[in-house]
């Protein structure tokens, strides 16, 4: 069913664009951003760092929001000691995930079609069609258009920094 769920997701990524037309990705009813990233299993140390930012609330009863959450594997490729110095310093950590954010509900390939997003730290996200791939901030799409009763999630190969991280 995993696989499945992978499977589509990422059809409904790439059918943008790699010209092909693919149906939205579907979620259970009621199956929030926060639920939805649980049940995925991707995203332990985004969900883990949300709920030490406090924002588990918002994120699961606002929106609709748009979120490129980092995978796991993307924040193993952090630079050593930084997301330590992020995880001792609550209103720094708090900025640095809501440059993970944006307002809307969007998919992929509306994203790159805005060029440019502004996130919910208020900073510039730079939104990019490299190749038929995808890039926000940088940071490649690795499943796109995970659909939630409050928004999108799309998993991220990188970490998106900004100028201060």
């Amino acid at each position: 069913m995993k696989t499945l769920a992978c499977l589509a997701a990422f059809a409904a990524f790439a059918g943008p664009f790699f010209g092909a037309s693919s149906p939205e990705m579907k979620t259970e009813a009621g199956r929030d951003l926060i639920d939805t990233a649980m049940q995925v299993h991707r995203f332990d140390t985004f969900l883990m760092l949300v709920r030490d930012a406090d924002l588990m609330f918002n994120l699961k009863g606002g929106g609709p929001y748009t979120i490129f959450a980092p995978t796991d594997d993307a924040f193993d490729k952090m630079p050593g000691g930084l997301l330590d110095h992020l995880h001792g310093n609550a209103p720094r950590l708090k900025q640095f995930l809501l440059h993970h954010v944006v307002r809307g509900n969007m998919t992929a390939e509306q994203v790159v079609r805005a060029r440019r997003l502004t996130a919910l730290d208020g900073r510039v996200l730079i939104a990019r069609n490299l190749g038929g791939h995808g890039t926000v901030g940088g940071a490649g799409f690795t499943i796109g258009n995970i659909r939630t009763s409050n928004g999108t999630l799309h998993a991220m190969d990188a970490v998106i920094m900004s100028a201060s991280d």
